[in-house]
């Protein structure tokens, strides 16, 4: 008897694990902590994003990363155009979600046809906003096209890990 309930334990645990991996990686693109906390950093083929509770390692080896100048990018256009992005596709109660949830650091990729990619978030321990809200504002961002001003300085690179705090007050 003892036996059996040690297997059907062991079991429900199995079944347990995969069922929540085989939900996707999305939740662990979302991390929650004090977003004044964070400091990401680029380690070989690596970007590090780090707080004092969570170390989030995203793996690229197949981009080469160089040292770019990202002076050819427009950040405050970057930021104005995903921003007005936000406000035209989020409904007033997804606004109002994400403004009492303060502000959002988001990392992600500009591939070099000006395209947003892989985009991990960071909120606030106390940010309302369900996985569902942040994969519906992943698609927003990705939506949005980084311009550059001379595209050829670009053409050969694979990515630029870009980082930006999108401030609620500004929705």
């Amino acid at each position: 008897m003892k036996k059996r309930m040690t297997f059907i334990l062991l079991l429900i645990l199995w079944s347990t694990a995969l069922r929540v991996s085989g939900q996707g990686n999305f939740d662990k693109r979302v991390l929650k902590g004090s977003i004044e906390s964070y400091s990401v950093s680029i380690s070989g083929t690596d970007i590090i994003v780090k707080n004092q509770k969570n170390k989030l390692t995203r793996t690229t080896p197949n981009y080469n990363i160089e040292k770019v100048s990202t002076s050819g990018i427009d950040a405050e256009k970057v930021y104005t155009d995903i921003m007005d992005n936000l406000r035209t596709a989020l409904s007033s109660k997804q606004k109002s979600l994400f403004k009492s949830g303060k502000n959002i650091l988001v990392s992600f990729e500009i591939n070099n046809q000006g395209k947003i990619e892989e985009p991990v978030f960071f909120l606030p321990n106390d940010s309302p906003l369900t996985i569902a809200e942040i994969e519906n504002i992943e698609k927003i961002i990705k939506k949005t096209r980084v311009n550059f001003k001379n595209p050829d300085q670009y053409s050969s690179i694979n990515f630029i890990p870009w980082n930006i705090v999108l401030r609620s007050k500004d929705l």
